[in-house]
């Protein structure tokens, strides 16, 4: 049995979770290979800027693997990429992170042998390596990675393979589960069984060796067609934010403006700030420096308006799973809220709240209309809570 079914047996027995815990190492697989993030000295990295250098530092080197908590994978990998993971499995957010944390330490030190972190053209080599008698495997899952060509295929250039990858893995474990036969004179068989298997698994894994290279081929054409539509995709999705930028720059003249006349009014002042776009980090809900300075003009002209009360809302698109969303919305919405108040704005006039991927401004099924929906968005509720006559309910 290969080191990685080890470790999900191991997992899904302590936590009660079953095969779902092959569902979550697929998750952390794909975390350790994708190329937007940095592959897998991206993910290392995150550990470290988590205060986890030493334990980073031992899970490569060859000693013995220092524990990692789910507390720490939280801080980590942070909590909306752990309930993205949990919506997938279908198991709750604290138990997808104890999970984590029995399963990263024994898999980096899987792909760490000699203490060095691979390059990214050498991980699918390594996932297939950790594997006895499937290295065939992942270097045909390398070829196929290498095969795909085109930067809008980033993101599939790993999947496809790590997909593939997958696939054989669970053909091969089929031939680990093989047991010998208990009737008849069991010492007398077990060796020529023994030897039986062994020969059985070998021609197997030449076989899925052999089987994964036509296949790589056969899915490679494909996937440089999937590629060059995600290419379009992703070249639309620059162009929509490019759109924004300039939209967003116009507009923080006009909010200039509006704070030093002092005279604009609220629905002006709102109209505006909704041409803005703030820019967070993937998956957090800290404001990105390119945007504070949009949050500082936003604050200057809220400060000149008396008597009203603004909602801050949070917006997601209908990527990854809904609870999730929801509380990265309102995370974002509260961060904004928290930096204008910050600035000099009346926390009275000011509320936050989250809509998650419920109220789309457009479709969902393009990368333009994601971007759209991906947004904080300024309401007028009313008079501010301050001059609200005292009867009414709130």
């Amino acid at each position: 049995m290969g080191m990685f079914d080890a470790i999900t047996n191991m997992v899904g027995q302590k936590l009660g979770i079953g095969d779902k815990a092959g569902i979550i190492l697929s998750a952390l697989m794909a975390m350790l290979a994708e190329r937007n993030s940095g592959g897998l000295g991206g993910f290392l990295d995150r550990f470290r800027k988590a205060g986890l250098g030493n334990s980073v530092d031992s899970w490569i080197s060859t000693g013995s693997n220092a524990p990692l908590s789910g507390e720490q994978v939280m801080s980590a990998l942070g909590s909306d990429s752990i309930g993205r993971v949990a919506g997938e499995a279908g198991v709750e957010s604290g138990t997808v992170a104890s999970a984590l944390g029995m399963m990263i330490p024994g898999v980096i030190d899987s792909l760490t042998p000699n203490g060095i972190v691979p390059t990214e053209g050498d991980l699918m080599s390594k996932l297939g390596g950790v594997i006895p008698g499937m290295s065939g495997v992942g270097s045909a899952a390398s070829s196929m990675a290498s095969n795909v060509t085109g930067d809008g295929g980033s993101i599939l250039k790993w999947l496809l393979p790590l997909v593939l990858l997958g696939l054989l893995v669970a053909i091969g474990a089929m031939f680990c589960r093989n047991e010998a036969p208990t009737t008849g004179n069991a010492n007398s068989h077990s060796n020529s069984n023994t030897h039986s298997a062994n020969s059985n698994m070998s021609h197997a894994a030449n076989a899925m060796g052999t089987g994964a290279n036509q296949v790589a081929n056969a899915v490679a054409g494909g996937a440089n067609a999937v590629a060059g539509a995600a290419s379009a995709a992703a070249g639309t999705a620059a162009e929509a934010a490019a759109t924004a930028a300039k939209q967003t720059e116009e507009a923080m003249k006009k909010l200039e403006e509006m704070a030093k006349s002092g005279n604009a009014s609220a629905d002006d002042v709102i109209k505006t700030l909704n041409m803005t776009t703030i820019n967070f980090a993937s998956g957090s809900a800290a404001i990105s420096a390119d945007s504070q300075k949009v949050v500082e003009d936003a604050a200057a002209a809220l400060k000149t308006l008396k008597d009203v009360a603004i909602e801050v809302g949070g917006h997601t698109d209908n990527t990854g799973n809904a609870g999730g969303n929801m509380k990265l919305s309102q995370a974002r919405a509260d961060a904004v809220k928290a930096a204008l108040v910050k600035l000099g704005v009346s926390e009275k006039m000011l509320t936050a709240k989250g809509f998650g991927q419920e109220n789309p401004r457009a479709s969902n099924d393009t990368e333009t209309g994601r971007f759209q929906n991906r947004r904080i968005e300024y309401s007028k509720v009313g008079a501010a809570p301050s001059a609200a006559p005292a009867n009414v309910a709130r």
